[in-house]
Formats: structure tokens, C-alpha cells, sequence
């Protein structure tokens, strides 16, 4: 392991912050900081209405461009939503994550891309709620999907 700085071990061990590590698992020596987030998408304010919702986001991040094919969304209500579930949630979505499309409370990743099977997931938190918005390429393009519910169903069996 990597020898870190006081403050940033502090940071870890109150979960203010989450050391980053490589895909294959070697700590990269740096660390997320959720509260240095965004309330919001960068560039979302400027555009539409303050208020994140769904048809903005989709709207904004283009779920729908070119010939691509929305899926229905998603609504998940929790009994309790903490804050450091969301937070660790985006950590583990950030090799997935679309550059300026992650802020404090949701994050837009994509899928096979390089494959031709583009699929894209957008989710956001409004206190116990969760909604998934979701299009790919084809209608069997879901794989940012996938990826989002499996580190999400794994995030829920560690809590």
C-alpha cells in the first residue's frame, strides 16, 4: 500500500474521501473527494433550469441522440439514502464515467463504445430516490446498464 499524507488517511477513515485505485487494482496514490463535486452537471446550470430532472438530464447529456433507443426508466426508493452510498458508488463507476458527467449526487457512464454496442446510463439521487435513465445503439445495447445495477447490487450486499 501506499504511504499517504495524515489529512488524506484522515480523510479515508471518516469517509470524506475514497483512494483511487488503477483497473487492475493498484492503489493510484490519489484520492476522490465527493464534497469537491459539482452540485450539479458542469454546464447544465447555463443551459436549463437549476432543477436536475430527468427529462433535463436526458436532454442535456442527448440520451436520445441519433438513432439510439431509450429504455424505460428506472425509479429505486430506499428507506435511507446516505450520502456516502451515492459517493461510493461514483467511485466505483469512474472507469465507466463520461468526462464532466459526474457531480455530487448522480453520474452519466457508457458502455461499448469501441464495440458498436453504445449503450448509456444516467443516474441521480433525489433524497430516497434514485432514477436510472438509460439508451444504446440497438435494443439489446444495455450494458451501461448492467454495469451500474451490478455495482450497485454489490455496493448493497457490503452495507
Amino acid at each position: 500500500t501506499l504511504k499517504m499524507p495524515p489529512f488524506v488517511n484522515l480523510l479515508h477513515r471518516a469517509e470524506l474521501g475514497y483512494p483511487l485505485y488503477g483497473p487492475t487494482g493498484v492503489p493510484l496514490g490519489e484520492t476522490f473527494i465527493p464534497a469537491l463535486l459539482p452540485q450539479e452537471p458542469i454546464g447544465y446550470t447555463s443551459t436549463l433550469s437549476s432543477l436536475v430532472s430527468a427529462k433535463g438530464l436526458a436532454d442535456f447529456f442527448k440520451l436520445e441522440s441519433g438513432n439510439a433507443i431509450r429504455y424505460p426508466d428506472v425509479v429505486l426508493t430506499f428507506r435511507k439514502l446516505q450520502r456516502v452510498f451515492v459517493s461510493e458508488l461514483i467511485v466505483r463507476l469512474r472507469h465507466y464515467s463520461v468526462t464532466d458527467g459526474v457531480w455530487r449526487n448522480g453520474s452519466v457512464i457508457i458502455s461499448g463504445v469501441d464495440s458498436g454496442n453504445k449503450s448509456t446510463c444516467i443516474f441521480f439521487v433525489e433524497e430516497k430516490k434514485m432514477t436510472v435513465l438509460s439508451s444504446g445503439s440497438t435494443s439489446n445495447s444495455n450494458g451501461a446498464q448492467s454495469i451500474l445495477f451490478n455495482e450497485l447490487l454489490k455496493l448493497v450486499a457490503e452495507k
